[in-house]
């Protein structure tokens, strides 16, 4: 996750209410830096620039690494960049919780940050778990299919600073490393064992995707077949062993 701290920052200003993530949102570390002084006055300038690529400059994100920092008795500058994401505050999540819409968009984001592997084909398949997410309002069509554009919803996080297209792999993308921490974390206090649901969204839209005949051929595969172990859909592998074994075992094996 620490190669996520390179990604550029959209050069736009950002009010409260105005994106995807609650809050307000700097657009230099420099800004960031002083709308977040009180919190810690004596932070070296190097510190503040990791923290602000961390957080994509969200103001919440970057005040509950502050202070759950502050409330674990360390001084920020002699923490591990590699661990900021183990900081957020429980005080701080709360409030960010409070604000933060029950929108696709958030819902989205919140699915991406349990992909290791995001890319277009990933990508697909957290859109798809949306409608496994239980008490989520997934709108649908009167066809019965899902309305969501998943270039619509990436070109929302992308513009927030949730998801980065990678510095090193073509069609790859990233979430800076604090803001998937918070992400993972965004509907607990709404959502009684959150993760595990997501999880299991995630698994059984990545079974549906496996389904396809030249999906062992795609780009996303070793990442849903993760997924589908994680969520435990152990009947979707060994139907996907069934049917095509063979296949696998001769392109992912003898390769």
């Amino acid at each position: 996750d620490s190669a996520d701290q390179g990604a550029p920052v959209p050069p736009t200003d950002r009010s409260a209410g105005a994106g995807v993530f609650p809050g307000e949102r700097s657009t230099t570390a420099h800004a960031f830096a002083t709308r977040l002084a009180d919190f810690a006055p004596e932070l070296p300038e190097p510190v503040w620039k990791s923290l602000f690529l961390q957080t994509s400059g969200h103001i919440l994100a970057g005040q509950a690494v502050l202070q759950g920092a502050d409330s674990m008795g360390h001084d920020l500058s002699t923490v591990d960049a590699d661990h900021y994401s183990d900081l957020p505050s429980a005080e701080v999540l709360t409030q960010i919780r409070s604000q933060a819409p029950d929108s696709p968009e958030l819902r989205f984001a919140h699915l991406l940050s349990f992909v290791r592997d995001i890319n277009a084909d990933t990508l697909a398949i957290a859109a798809g778990a949306m409608r496994y997410l239980g008490s989520f309002a997934v709108p649908i069509d009167p066809e019965g299919g899902d309305t969501f554009d998943i270039a619509d919803l990436s070109a929302h996080l992308l513009e927030d600073g949730l998801l980065f297209p990678s510095l090193e792999d073509t069609g790859q993308y990233t979430i800076p490393p604090v803001m998937r921490a918070i992400l993972r974390r965004l509907y607990d206090d709404r959502d009684r064992h959150s993760e595990s649901r997501s999880r299991r969204a995630l698994g059984g839209s990545a079974a549906e995707w496996l389904k396809a005949p030249a999906s062992y051929h795609s780009e996303g595969f070793d990442e849903a077949l993760l997924q589908v172990a994680e969520a435990g859909e152990w009947s979707a592998l060994t139907d996907l062993w069934a049917n095509r074994g063979h296949a696998l075992m001769v392109d992912h094996f003898d390769a």
